[in-house]
């Protein structure tokens, strides 16, 4: 896979941040694990989740050598709730995406998703070799059902236009071929996954860069499959039905699993629980894949 560093939906928004030690003590305002440990442990019991025991045997081993794994701390200049320190290698919960100064302000549910959230994210930015290219296929079919779902009606892919749906999974294949896993020669394997007769489009095709959300953005509406759609009604729709933590997902891989895999917790305070409903069969497919992360880390 490849991580991203930066976004480019979101402007500015950094995917990983980087502080260094002195400079985590300073925006880490409590002791953070431990609280965040009491405050999970205070709903162990109504907590559903395949890998609640593992998360909170996790947030036990907090103050010691995982302290080094998660911090919660206050960064007032970042829009997102979990991100991914470089030079200490752990996991940032941004008490200031949730408008608290205190993690035991924080619903339990949320905080459990939070730090799942975490650890999923870390894992992947860390092992980024574990997801192979052959999760391009159902990561293409759930954002084309996402992709269809949303813009589907406004531009026709229900009705007139039905038949731009084979080239809109073609061109979401070499997305995400290109961008989330940095496949060459991805207007082949793009084929072969999605059935579309790309030669006669080739020579247009050859304009964009796939690896940039910018330039798939910009085929989608030059080559007609979603015409005049941009960067602002992209993010305006998902803003709108997704929730802002979903943009990540559309630009980086890890984020996408994490995403995914977060909303399965009810309440979870991050991403819409009902977004297994664009295509559960695909799904499941992701969500399996991040309980073999949690099975795989040792915790």
């Amino acid at each position: 896979m490849i991580i991203k560093k930066e976004f480019t939906v979101l402007k500015g928004t950094k995917n990983l941040v980087s502080y260094n030690e002195s400079s985590v003590t300073e925006i880490d305002p409590t002791v953070s694990g431990r609280r965040l440990y009491f405050l999970v442990g205070l709903a162990k019991n109504k907590i559903r989740h395949h890998a609640s025991d593992k998360v909170i045997s996790f947030l036990k081993n907090v103050n010691g050598i995982r302290d080094k794994e998660l911090r919660v701390v206050s960064l007032n200049d970042y829009i997102l709730p979990v991100t991914y320190n470089v030079p200490t290698k752990r996991i940032f919960i941004n008490l200031d995406f949730y408008g608290i100064k205190d993690i035991l302000n924080l619903k339990p549910i949320p905080a459990y998703a939070a730090t799942f959230y975490g650890i999923i994210f870390k894992y992947l930015v860390d092992n980024p070799s574990f997801v192979s290219e052959s999760y391009a296929q159902p990561i293409t079919k759930y954002l084309l059902s996402l992709f269809v779902r949303l813009f589907g009606k406004q531009y026709g892919l229900l009705s007139t236009y039905s038949n731009n749906i084979i080239f809109l999974k073609f061109i979401i294949n070499c997305y995400v071929l290109s961008s989330f896993f940095g496949a060459s020669n991805c207007y082949k394997k793009a084929y072969s996954l999605s059935g579309f007769d790309y030669k006669p489009y080739e020579e247009k095709l050859n304009k964009y860069n796939f690896s940039s959300i910018d330039d798939f953005i910009k085929a989608l509406s030059e080559l007609k499959i979603l015409p005049g759609i941009n960067k602002y009604v992209l993010s305006s729709t998902v803003l709108k039905f997704l929730q802002l933590n979903f943009l990540p997902a559309l630009e980086d891989p890890a984020r996408f699993i994490a995403v995914l895999s977060t909303s399965e917790i009810s309440g979870n305070g991050i991403v819409p629980s009902f977004i297994y409903k664009y295509n559960e069969k695909e799904f499941n497919k992701i969500i399996n894949l991040s309980k073999n992360i949690m099975q795989r880390k040792k915790i």
